[in-house]
């Protein structure tokens, strides 16, 4: 390997991003044709989420040389995140007809087919990823995620487990997290990390799937729960995704703020122009720093990603504003307080919410049960609330 092209990939693994990148533009100065300096620049753009300057290099990458199967997934990996799941499709099955043996176009290539309720297929070339990778974690978070869907518990753990040993602190955090979901444990809260993930993985597509296929409606329903000509002066949209909530009450806002783990979601939510300001963050890390006072809080869907509340209800009852609002949807639990399921997500019992409220100086004016998606042939049940903070807090 030619020295300055070491030099820069040493850099790119150590995550120091832009002199890498500024030795691999040094190269392509010398020499735009350069295979390698392309590939991996356009990798480290993918990595950095700029997927236009990435297709630049990876597709000069194809053309350089339209026979090598690592340019063939990443460009694969470039079109799923640009939504274009068919286009990706076909990159991977490319990556895989010039080099079968290579694990990660089968894993890529299973990740899409699971989601589009391929199972048997996904399981295929999860298994074949695996055969050709042996230590590979994210075919096994993928093979689980297969067996908890046969109701393959034991398998499920097992491959889970391998995911926890191979992968790196990211995929072992969210593989943990998903073994204690289906062991039925409690843990506070998912790992960021995985939530990230979860949702920039299939941004493009979230929101097409989410109202189209599972008949989500929550945004459109905590709306309407409000009067049609109610005004708020500062509206912070936590957990905001593709803008959904954002759609439904700009027209009330005077100011709205969207936050959101996912820089996809955000990236999507920008397209619509709905909001005044958005931010790549957490709930309590936003909250927790803000000196803005705001006068409505959604959280459309979010609070299934958080168990124990306690926190977040504290940091938003010290940014509210006296006589504030707070409405939000929770999956139903039928216990005490909060699980957390198998899907990896939270259920809240009502008394628990109830006990929130009371405990951090809100008054429910509104609890609603409701379907809130379809999940395989039934619904998830849920329910929608409305919030009002006293004048004071006790």
């Amino acid at each position: 390997m030619d020295k300055r092209l070491k030099k820069a990939l040493s850099k790119h693994q150590a995550g120091k991003y832009a002199e890498a990148k500024e030795l691999y533009q040094r190269l392509l100065r010398d020499n735009p044709d350069h295979l390698d300096a392309n590939y991996l620049l356009g990798t480290l753009y993918a990595e950095q989420q700029n997927l236009p300057k990435a297709m630049e290099h990876l597709a000069r990458a194809e053309r350089i040389n339209p026979n090598s199967p690592w340019v063939k997934t990443n460009l694969g990996n470039i079109f799923r995140l640009r939504g274009d799941l068919d286009t990706a499709v076909a990159y991977y099955h490319q990556a895989i007809a010039l080099d079968s043996q290579i694990a990660e176009p089968h894993c890529n290539l299973a990740n899409i087919l699971y989601k589009q309720n391929r199972i048997d297929e996904a399981e295929h070339h999860y298994r074949l990823a695996i055969s050709f990778k042996p230590d590979f974690a994210d075919a096994y978070f993928g093979l689980a995620e297969v067996h908890k869907y046969h109701g393959q518990t034991a398998e499920a753990e097992t491959c889970y487990r391998r995911a926890i040993e191979f992968g790196g602190r990211q995929r072992a955090e969210s593989a943990a997290y998903m073994l204690s979901a289906l062991k039925g444990e409690v843990v506070a809260s998912a790992p960021s990390g995985y939530v990230e993930e979860l949702f920039d993985r299939f941004a493009p597509n979230f929101e097409t799937h989410l109202v189209n296929e599972l008949h989500y409606q929550i945004p459109r329903l905590l709306r309407e729960a409000f009067p049609e000509d109610i005004k708020f002066t500062n509206v912070l949209d936590m957990g905001c995704g593709t803008g959904l909530a954002g759609t439904y009450f700009r027209d009330a806002a005077k100011h709205l703020i969207g936050i959101d783990l996912s820089s996809q979601m955000i990236a999507e939510a920008d397209r619509k122009k709905i909001y005044d300001q958005l931010l790549v963050t957490g709930i309590g890390e936003y909250l927790g720093k803000t000196n803005q006072k705001f006068d409505l809080f959604i959280a459309a869907d979010v609070f299934v990603y958080i168990g124990a509340l306690e926190g977040i209800f504290d940091k938003i009852g010290k940014a509210a504003m006296p006589g504030a609002w707070l409405t939000f949807s929770t999956e139903k639990s039928n216990g005490t307080g909060f699980e957390l399921r198998s899907t990896g997500r939270y259920a809240h019992a009502t008394s628990y919410i109830e006990q929130l409220a009371n405990q951090y100086g809100f008054e429910i004016t509104l609890c609603q049960r409701v379907n809130l998606r379809k999940e395989r042939d039934g619904w998830i049940e849920g329910e929608y609330f409305i919030l009002k903070a006293r004048a004071q807090r006790e």
